[in-house]
């Protein structure tokens, strides 16, 4: 609810702090212009905060400034929680094998939301051939230690057979 009576701030930062809280109430998205803007929080009491325009200009600018690092941080967060995810969904589908290949696995998981969580087909595939290349380490490894253990048992074997 807008504020209609006049306020009055202890410091230039309390006012400052009030005017950027008014830009956050209001909403101002980033590609508003200081007129548009000005339509929207005239009628607020902290409007007046700070005195000058160019006060009032300057602030607007900061605030645009952190609320466009702020988005750009969300959607670096994002994208990065779709990028697990997207892992995550290739470890929980057991039809992959580490010889497949991307477009053959594409009907294996493109119904599954987090495949299309990320949005471009280049990172897709990228994600998609690094997790075969991991996957195939894994399977070399396991079938190493198999034949490891095949090869010890077959040696207690005829150890115990006594040849």
């Amino acid at each position: 609810m807008p504020k209609t009576t006049k306020e009055e701030y202890q410091n230039k930062a309390e006012a400052k702090a009030a005017f950027m809280e008014l830009l956050d109430d209001a909403s101002i998205p980033i590609d508003f212009s200081w007129e548009k803007c000005m339509t929207r929080i005239a009628i607020d009491a902290r409007y007046g905060a700070l005195n000058s325009l160019g006060e009032k200009k300057q602030c607007f600018h900061e605030y645009l400034d952190k609320k466009k690092i702020q988005i750009k941080e969300e959607n670096r967060l994002r994208e990065m929680k779709a990028k697990d995810d997207f892992v995550k969904m290739l470890e929980d589908n057991t039809d992959l094998t580490s010889n497949m290949r991307y477009f053959k696995a594409i009907p294996l998981i493109s119904d599954d939301s987090r495949f299309g969580a990320v949005t471009k087909e280049k990172v897709r595939e990228e994600l998609f051939e690094d997790y075969m290349r991991d996957l195939a380490k894994k399977e070399k490894l396991r079938e190493r230690q198999e034949r490891k253990d095949a090869m010890e048992g077959f040696e207690a074997l005829l150890r115990v057979r006594g040849c």
